[in-house]
């Protein structure tokens, strides 16, 4: 287990532009918080999808569209409640994960989501761990 985190670690740094970079990451989002954000497969989906999607997004459609790729077809073969649990998950502990972390901002009037500035240091992490897979 060590051994794939220090492999890890280093294509990680690797990817970084500059020394400055990597200090950079310290001052806006600790290293162990970028792995956090990105351990679930969730949260990497629902990143994945507001930058596709552009943003902002509603919460229900980002629902509707983490559900269409984690079921990896059309919304709707995907049942009713499942998407239902999914918008539960995404409101109740994802989105305020990412959005505690400064990842994502979420709109509470709006019922919006968008991503934030922070989210470009996630971004080389999130294309390192989908790599992997």
């Amino acid at each position: 287990m060590m051994t794939v985190y220090l492999n890890i670690v280093v294509c990680y740094d690797a990817m970084m532009d500059t020394e400055r970079d990597v200090r950079t990451i310290g001052e806006t989002l600790p290293l162990d918080e970028q792995f956090d954000i990105v351990a679930h497969r969730r949260r990497r989906c629902i990143l994945r999808c507001i930058e596709t999607h552009g943003s902002p997004i509603a919460l229900a459609d980002l629902a509707d569209e983490v559900a269409v790729r984690e079921y990896e077809s059309r919304l709707s073969d995907v049942p009713v409640e499942e998407v239902k649990r999914i918008y539960l998950s995404l409101y109740h502990k994802h989105v305020p994960k990412l959005a505690d972390a400064s990842v994502v901002e979420y709109d509470q009037k709006r019922h919006t989501v968008s991503l934030a500035e922070r989210v470009g240091r996630v971004r080389v992490l999130l294309r390192l761990v989908e790599q992997r897979r």
